[in-house]
């Protein structure tokens, strides 16, 4: 048996240990790493806990008139003051919010949120309501950044960019066109390389909801985060369908509470609020209703949905106790495996 020393094992580690690291440094000349050197990288900075980062891009998503704008500018005004959105800790940020719906409902929204104390003086919420087109040209695209990066002027908060919708942003455009499509999820990028900003988009669920949002399947593969607006039980939530740095499949509950902006008898102007939803009274009995209200469906996946709309004691035995009473009453009925009001 050969005889190796220590002195000379020691000898060839060192050298080998001098090749790394010379390979390490030609490496990073030519825009290559060796895979040691990698280390724990948190690549954005969190803008609301476990939910959105900085330097991505998220949407929500849902039906007309479910109330996704209201939770859009809801997220905008949390961020722009630093105060915590149902539950979950906020970075102050600055915030560029562009709603291509209309000015005036917007000031309605913006007027509410002050009068229920979630938008402040100095908070860093900045609006434009002038069109904004990313399928045509690059100048709109160019001066979107141009207004972006004047509104975070180098400070130390966070930044995002709000799109309310993306249908309004990319007029001319087709949605279920790949390459379409390809144009304008390329001015989002450039848009979020030369600000830094988490690009928030809002957009409407397809003619199929269960495949989710409008569009091509290029804009759901872009995405960092994707919310679904939902309404389940008489309750509304935000379904996380897409992460990808954190976990998806949660479910945020909240409500939308009208409030009243101005009554003279002969005027009267309204607007909605995002408020922390209250499930904790809701009975069994008119959860199922609820539900049953929305669609038929079959006991195995309405359990599942009763579930879920609030945290039940005894979710099983409350379920089918109220399944017995709402039948005995004929409130519900059962046709081909499917139960449905009477």
């Amino acid at each position: 048996m050969t005889k190796v020393s220590i002195q000379s094992v020691t000898e060839s580690f060192d050298a080998e240990g001098r090749l790394v690291k010379e390979r390490m440094k030609q490496a990073e000349k030519i825009g290559l790493f060796h895979a040691s050197s990698a280390k724990i990288n948190i690549a954005n900075d969190a803008l609301i806990e476990g939910l959105l980062d900085q330097g991505t891009l998220a949407m929500i998503y849902g039906q007309s008139n479910a109330g996704k704008s209201f939770v859009a500018l809801d997220i905008a005004a949390h961020l722009s003051s630093g105060k915590k959105w149902l539950g979950r800790e906020v970075k102050r940020s600055n915030v560029l919010f562009v709603a291509l719906e209309g000015r005036r409902g917007l000031e309605n929204r913006l007027v509410g949120l002050s009068q229920a104390n979630k938008l402040y003086p100095n908070s860093g919420l900045i609006c434009r309501s002038t069109r904004l087109n990313l399928f045509e040209g690059s100048a709109d695209a160019q001066d979107l950044i141009d207004q972006a990066n004047w509104v975070f002027d180098e400070s130390p908060y966070g930044r995002a960019i709000f799109i309310d919708t993306m249908a309004m942003a990319a007029v001319g455009a087709s949605e279920n066109d790949g390459r379409d499509m390809g144009i304008v999820l390329e001015k989002l990028r450039w848009i979020k390389e030369e600000t830094d900003a988490m690009i928030m988009l809002v957009h409407h669920v397809g003619k199929d909801a269960s495949k989710g949002a409008r569009g091509h399947s290029s804009i759901r593969a872009t995405l960092d985060t994707e919310l679904e607006l939902m309404t389940q039980g008489g309750n509304r939530y935000l379904k996380v369908t897409k992460q990808r740095e954190y976990e998806k499949g949660g479910k945020i509950p909240f409500s939308l509470e009208t409030i009243s902006l101005l009554d003279t008898g002969m005027t009267r102007v309204t607007t909605k609020i995002v408020q922390p939803a209250d499930t904790t009274k809701l009975s069994a009995n008119d959860a199922i209703v609820s539900l049953l209200k929305e669609a038929a469906m079959p006991s195995d996946k309405l359990y599942e949905a009763f579930k879920a709309v609030r945290n039940w004691s005894n979710a099983k035995s409350q379920f089918n106790q109220a399944l017995t009473t709402l039948k005995e009453k004929s409130v519900i009925t059962e046709d081909e495996g499917l139960l449905k009001l009477t």
